[in-house]
């Protein structure tokens, strides 16, 4: 999980240290809200991360994370 349009800034990007430092205000404050996962993630948004993958040409952990992901929303 992660902010749209933050997982896919390179490492060389020069906003990569204000991404990281935004994306973790973000999960302090949602940790703060009490607002589990599986409030978020839906089938849907899973096809959209299958598709988010493919598009790119992903990673071979791609597999085992959806899928441990998916396990944990039942």
């Amino acid at each position: 999980m992660s902010p749209m349009g933050w997982n896919d800034v390179p490492a060389a990007d020069p906003r990569k240290t204000e991404v990281a430092y935004e994306t973790g205000r973000r999960v302090m404050a949602i940790l703060r809200e009490g607002l589990l996962p599986r409030r978020i993630i839906t089938r849907r948004s899973l096809q959209n991360a299958i598709a988010g993958v493919m598009a790119t040409g992903g990673s071979t952990n791609a597999v085992l994370h959806l899928l441990a992901v998916a396990r944990g929303a039942l």
